[in-house]
């Protein structure tokens, strides 16, 4: 594992950086690819969501994301907390991927991403489950409590739209650890991520 900083410019963030050490725990053959295989499967899900950016400010909400839901919401979260560390590693590999200078710059012809697209299909996503529908407004105001807090936890990560994109997609990664009654709540989450946008300006 190359010893040099995770990134040269631009974002730095304090939760991604602490990755490197789950990171640097794990030296065996196995769990490295492991590590690589969840690196892939997360840059499958973002790729899969042409509106979210592949950004460290995307992937530092899916982490903030992805560790709400994987131990607050786990059946057993001291468990969920110590069987995640090849996941933790797969983020922090993709972390790394998005911080490289990419090979080619944008196309033009290609529209920029706009996560506020990716918020508005997911509106229609969760209207249409049932589930949905059965929020309470203490549910939904308790899913915004909860997003408050993980983004408070990381203080340098800005709360904009590309991080609450990367945050339900990080939910979303989460979901074998959720346990399932658990189900409502993820559902509450997204849509406080999605009542949660900042005002364009």
């Amino acid at each position: 594992m190359p010893s040099e900083p995770m990134w040269k410019a631009g974002a730095v963030y304090t939760s991604l950086e602490r990755l490197r050490e789950t990171v640097a725990a794990h030296t065996g053959e196995d769990m490295r690819a492991l590590f690589e295989y969840h690196s892939e499967r997360v840059a499958g899900l973002v790729a899969s969501q042409p509106d979210v950016p592949a950004t460290e400010t995307t992937i530092a909400g899916f982490l903030n994301g992805f560790r709400t839901a994987a131990t607050a919401l786990a059946d057993d979260p001291r468990l969920a907390a110590d069987t995640m560390h090849a996941q933790l590693g797969g983020i922090y590999l993709y972390a790394v991927e998005t911080a490289k200078p990419r090979a080619e710059a944008a196309r033009s012809d290609q529209p920029a991403p706009d996560p506020r697209r990716f918020f508005a299909r997911l509106t229609e996503t969760l209207q249409a489950e049932p589930i949905y529908f059965d929020l309470t407004d203490d549910q939904r105001r308790a899913a915004q409590e909860t997003i408050r807090r993980s983004f408070a936890e990381t203080p340098d990560v800005p709360v904009n739209a590309a991080s609450l994109a990367g945050f339900v997609l990080g939910l979303l990664y989460a979901t074998p650890f959720v346990a399932e009654r658990a189900i409502p709540t993820i559902v509450a989450l997204m849509d406080a991520a999605r009542a949660m946008l900042p005002t364009e300006r």
